[in-house]
């Protein structure tokens, strides 16, 4: 799992968090360390980079120069702005605000321009990249004729960062070529540096990494030019993200290999930390597991030195991978749980679900299946904690945004029945006109009144149409128009007993197809296996895309041998014929758990319940050699608890006898049909 530690705000996509390097930690080409010449623009370019990785650090030395004296006035408004953004980047949002109303204090649209900025930073840091990008906006309007090309530079990076986080990337990439602009305007290769990689990041995120290795190229030119090692180790730690998208592991090590050579000519443990992490991640991408396990294991030695538990835990993490990779299993498990245990007490709950995943493929791999389920499960089960998380903070966002409109109202309102009363006041020491005036104010402010009325009520009907919208969109599948979980979960009254039949599929090697064919291969897989399943299954019957390669089929009641014959359909379905991917054709296979209610010998059970019998079904189909189903055909539990130990011990309950299963197994080519049992 890689890393970037420099700029820790916002998780990264997997591939991506080395890249956000290139935001980070460059020393300005014009340098520090010339005490004998005055304080420089270009010293607050060096105070600026280098604290993007040290942003506590860089608040010290701001208060100090600030201390200091002998700065121009534009310069002290610059410092302030970034110890505002400095601030933020060290957790401290409240002491940031102090200082966001200490330069709105002032009445300069420059110093206007600063308070927004460091306002628009707060917000994304709580997690409002809409509000974010808002205020970012309003404070470009205000810098734009202000002359300070550094403020407008860092008002640029902020925008193009804050658009990259919500996925909009050609808006991203043009706030990018700004900042270029910028930068060759200032003169200062390091900031150019810095955006060009911060381009080169978009555009391999969108997925054109041509253009992002030539935004690279750029990028290196310039720091061969600088001959700085912390701009070489960034340019090339880039360059090794990008290689990962086309999966060319022979330029990714090289390039990963270099990054390490010069981030150890420099002085930053930190650095030096995460570049260890990623050579050590692409070594066990690699199979090289006795060179993971020494490499990584470096990388939690100096996190731990310099205080980045979140780097130490991902490190050793890695090392453990390494370690039951090599067949070392009680060792490797112990590491990763210690990795797990330190991200759990830093509550990086997405790190958590990351380190859980690769923990359970890592154990699937060295055939310890059912540490493998159980580290599955939890992933699956914090997976859906962070769902039903990001969905109540979409409705908290969409509830503020209308307070806010409201309130708004609610000031104009106001504002128009002050504005009545001081007209009313005026009129009495003019009493020829007192009657008529008054009747005319009256009447504009009952028109005003019912424009007023007439905006709450259309704000009311925007927010129940966002809410009907939210509630569609969050009951399906945007790559699939599938339902999702969440829409089969809501129907399901709990303790309720289920009647009819579940069939839990999952598409076979779907990782492999992902880093082997790529991710848009993945994406047309998932569409077409989607397409394949509303074909197979009739109109009566739910298909839903339950998370990742994985899909849950809810139909009516219906004997076993119908279950059968369909759980046969679905694999033919999908292994029946190769799907077109981007380049050519790849033949899918899948695995498929089944199960239908009322089960023989059993109580009835509720939908949650059989899904988790289904589950195992799945696995169990999936331990057998996978591209086959496996129906649980009678259960011999006579209550709940019953039920519960047989889920805890499902292959002993198999080989006593209490679990009968049916395996039917898939396509042998890409023409033959599966055959019954």
């Amino acid at each position: 799992m890689p890393r970037s530690p420099l700029n820790m705000r916002h998780a990264l996509p997997r591939a991506l968090r080395a890249l956000a390097l290139a935001a980070c930690a460059l020393v300005a080409a014009t340098g520090l360390g010339q005490d004998a010449r005055p304080f420089s623009d270009a010293d607050i370019d060096a105070i600026d980079l280098a604290g993007r990785g040290n942003p506590a650090g860089a608040v010290e030395q701001i208060n100090a120069r600030l201390a200091a004296g002998g700065i121009t006035p534009g310069q002290q408004l610059t410092l302030h702005a970034l110890r505002g953004i400095f601030l933020v980047d060290a957790g401290q949002s409240a002491a940031a605000a102090k200082v966001a109303n200490e330069l709105e204090a002032q009445p300069t649209p420059e110093a206007q321009g600063a308070a927004l900025l460091v306002r628009s930073q707060i917000e994304a840091q709580n997690g409002s990249l809409a509000r974010g990008i808002a205020l970012a906006d309003q404070a470009a309007a205000a810098l734009k004729d202000s002359g300070n090309l550094r403020l407008q530079f860092r008002v640029a990076m902020t925008r193009g960062w804050e658009l990259t986080e919500l996925g909009q990337f050609p808006l991203a990439l043009e706030r990018y070529g700004e900042a270029i602009q910028l930068a060759e305007q200032i003169k200062n290769p390091a900031l150019a540096l810095r955006a060009h990689n911060s381009r080169g990041s978009v555009l391999a995120q969108a997925g054109e990494t041509k253009r992002a290795m030539h935004e690279l190229d750029t990028a290196l030119a310039i720091a061969n030019r600088l001959k700085d090692p912390t701009a070489l180790t960034v340019t090339w730690t880039s360059r090794a993200v990008v290689a990962s998208f086309t999966n060319d592991l022979a330029e990714q090590l090289q390039a990963s290999e270099r990054a390490s050579e010069y981030a150890r000519k420099t002085d930053s443990a930190t650095l030096i930390a995460t570049t260890e992490l990623n050579l050590g991640d692409v070594y066990l991408r690699t199979k090289r597991y006795p060179e993971a396990l020494a490499t990584s294991l470096r990388a939690v030695d100096i996190a731990r030195k310099v205080g980045d538990e979140s780097t130490a835990a991902i490190a050793l993490a890695n090392a453990g991978q390494a370690e039951i990779r090599m067949g070392r299993l009680a060792s490797g498990k112990a590491k990763i749980e210690k990795a797990l245990e330190s991200s759990q007490r830093m509550k990086a709950r997405t790190q958590l679900a990351t380190l859980l995943g690769e923990y359970a493929t890592a154990l699937e791999a060295a055939g310890d299946y059912q540490a493998a389920l159980d580290a599955f499960h939890r992933e699956r089960s914090l997976n859906e904690e962070l769902f039903s998380e990001g969905q109540k903070r979409a409705l908290l966002e969409i509830e503020s945004r209308y307070q806010s409109e409201r309130k708004q109202t609610e000031i104009d309102l106001l504002n128009q029945k002050n504005a009545l009363q001081a007209s009313e006041l005026r009129n009495r020491a003019l009493q020829q006109r007192v009657w008529l005036l008054a009747a005319a104010l009256l009447l504009c402010g009952l028109v005003a009144i019912g424009l007023l009325y007439r905006r709450v009520r259309s704000a009311n009907r925007q927010l129940e149409q966002s809410n009907e919208l939210l509630k569609v969109r969050s009951e399906r599948d945007p790559l699939t128009q599938l339902l999702n979980r969440r829409a089969f979960l809501d129907t399901q009254t709990p303790g309720e007993l289920f009647t009819g039949a579940l069939f839990l599929l999952d598409i076979d090697h779907f990782k492999r197809i992902n880093d082997v064919h790529g991710h848009a291969a993945g994406d047309a897989v998932i569409v077409e296996v989607a397409q394949r399943l509303r074909t197979a299954t009739r109109d009566s019957d739910r298909v839903m895309r339950w998370g990742g390669e994985e899909f849950l089929i809810a139909t009516t009641p219906m004997p076993q041998a119908q279950a059968d014959r369909m759980a046969t359909r679905v694999l033919q379905a999908i292994g029946g014929a190769p799907i077109p991917i981007p380049g050519g054709e790849l033949v899918v296979r899948a695995s498929l758990g089944y199960i239908v209610f009322p089960l023989a010998g059993s109580t009835g059970l509720t939908a949650e319940r059989g899904i988790n019998l289904a589950d195992l079904a799945l696995y169990a189909a999936k331990n057998q050699g996978r591209n086959r189903a496996c129906g649980i055909v009678s259960l011999a539990a006579a209550s709940g608890e019953a039920v519960g130990e047989i889920e805890r011990n499902f292959e002993t309950a198999c080989h006593d006898g209490r679990v009968t299963l049916r395996y039917i197994e898939g396509c042998a080519s890409d023409t033959a049909p599966p055959r019954l049992p």
